[in-house]
This record gives structure tokens, sequence and C-alpha cells, in this order.
């Protein structure tokens, strides 16, 4: 049975769901990747490329495009991910606020914000002063976000890779194979090592994203990052049942900096400000 957890998450946040991550780092110092054999000894690879990894926060472009309507809507902000929870916490935790949208080259100010701090799914809607907080786990059950599968940000790091393979298979493809109609994508990705998964046929009715690419580069690590050279993800591409085709890029990558005060705080606002103010707790409930 879909565990309750995933079922909530994705309906909070289909319309806006990071559905792969981009990392562009002008100052990343990169080097030639060690060759892989396949994609199982990948993955097993992967399994450690979080290790030191505590926080992590760059500015966010997400881009999707609807199969049926043709629209291609971009969204702009940032992106905070905690690596390292408090003790009262279940797992990673992220912030997601974009703050501006454009819809086939019409810019908007959008202002819309989601906060998962290890138990609470907060969608805030600055706008039309709207504040969702719905529990997503309960206390004391790991959750993980970036999890294959659990959460709106596939990126297999620090996962088994036996847990991955279970679900999915896994193929190393050319960097540039599926790109063929993007020229500026085929430079992008050059050298790097891609990674698609499919999930198996016994869960492909159960999963929403059908198809998953993964572009990673072998990445030195800059001055107060603290950790030997790792795989990090520098582009995804997804496809979902509907067909529609979602990108996302990071920009300004910061590993191990320090966060912004409360920036993964769920404390709603004042009502009295004219906010709409709902808390949703039915998970608690599920069996």
């Amino acid at each position: 049975m879909r565990h309750p957890a995933r079922a909530v998450l994705r309906f909070a946040i289909a319309s806006t769901a990071i559905m792969g991550a981009v990392v562009t780092c002008a100052n990343a110092q990169d080097s030639p990747q060690p060759s892989v054999s396949s994609a199982e000894e990948f993955l097993e690879r992967l399994e450690h490329a979080d290790d030191g990894l505590e926080t992590l926060s760059a500015k966010i472009q997400y881009a999707k495009t609807k199969k049926l309507e043709g629209d291609l809507q971009i969204r702009r902000g940032k992106l905070f991910f905690d690596n390292t929870p408090e003790d009262e916490g279940n797992g990673r935790a992220f912030v997601i606020d974009f703050s501006q949208r454009m819809i086939n080259k019409r810019l908007e100010d959008d202002e819309q914000r989601w906060v998962f701090d290890g138990q609470w799914l907060v969608e805030e809607r600055r706008g039309d002063k709207t504040f969702i907080k719905r529990r997503i786990a309960l206390p004391g059950e790991m959750f993980d976000p970036l999890r294959i599968g659990e959460g709106p940000m596939p990126i297999p790091i620090g996962q088994k890779a036996d847990d991955i393979l279970a679900r999915y298979a896994a193929t190393l493809l050319d960097a540039g194979d599926g790109l063929e109609t993007r020229p500026d994508l085929v430079k992008a990705t050059a050298g790097m090592t891609q990674l698609m998964l499919l999930p198996h046929e016994k869960f492909r009715e159960d999963e929403d994203l059908q198809e998953i690419r993964l572009w990673y580069q072998w990445r030195q690590p800059k001055e107060g990052e603290g950790r030997e050279a790792r795989f990090m993800p520098r582009f995804a591409r997804t496809i979902n049942r509907a067909g529609d085709e979602s990108f996302v890029q990071l920009i300004a990558i910061r590993v191990n900096s320090e966060m912004p005060p409360d920036i993964f705080s769920t404390e709603p606002p004042s009502e009295a400000d004219g906010w709409d103010v709902q808390i949703i707790d039915k998970v608690a409930n599920a069996e």
C-alpha cells in the first residue's frame, strides 16, 4: 500500500514540485570523473555522496512544459537544504522559496514558499495570504524528501543502491543521450555521467514519474567544504505520467554554508494580519 506520507506530499506540492536538480557552479573546481563500469557501481558510489554534506543553498530555476497545453512555466527563487536536523527532527529539511513566475515569456511576481522541517510541510502563498501546514511524518518517523519515490526531489544521494534498484531499472547513458533536440544542453552536460531510472513494471502504476534522468559531475571541494571530491548532481530531466517534462537548475550552489536564522520555521503567521491559516494533521491518524 502506498505510504500516506508519499501521497500527501505529492498532492501538496504537485503544482510546484521540484522534480530533479541541476547544479551550475561557476566557481566549482571540477575535474575529470573517475570511470564507472555499471549503473550499479555508480549507485554504490552515490551512497556516500552526502558524507560531510551538512547544508546546501542555491538560487533555483524550475521549468515545466505541459504536454497537452504546450505551456512553458518557469519559476525562480532560492533553495535551502539541511542534512543535519536537530535531535527532535525526523530527517532532512528543505525550503523552496519562489519569488517569480514566467508563463510563455510573461514575467510576474508570484511569491510561494514551501518548507519541510522533518515532520511538517508548509505551503505559503503570499499573494493571497494562504498558509497551509500539513503533517507529513509522525514524530520519530524518518522521512527523506530526496528519497527516490518518496519526496519531491528525486536525487539519489546517500541512499542504498539496493533500495533504488529494487524499484527502478538503472542505466548509464552517454551524456548527450535524450538531448538530441537541445544542443545547448548537450554542451552543458558534456563529460558528465548520465543515469536513467525507470520504474519496474510492477511499480509503474504507483509512480507519477515515469522517467528520471540525472547528470552528475565529479566535483572537487572548495575551501571550507571540508571533504574530498564527490559526485554531485548537475542536471536532471523528468517526465511524469501525463507526459509533462520538468527541468530544475540550481545556480551559485554553496555547500556547508551558514543558513539564515529560522529559515526552516513552520510557525504560522498571524490571522489578525489577514492570513488564512490551515493546520492539517491527518497523518497522525493514518495506519
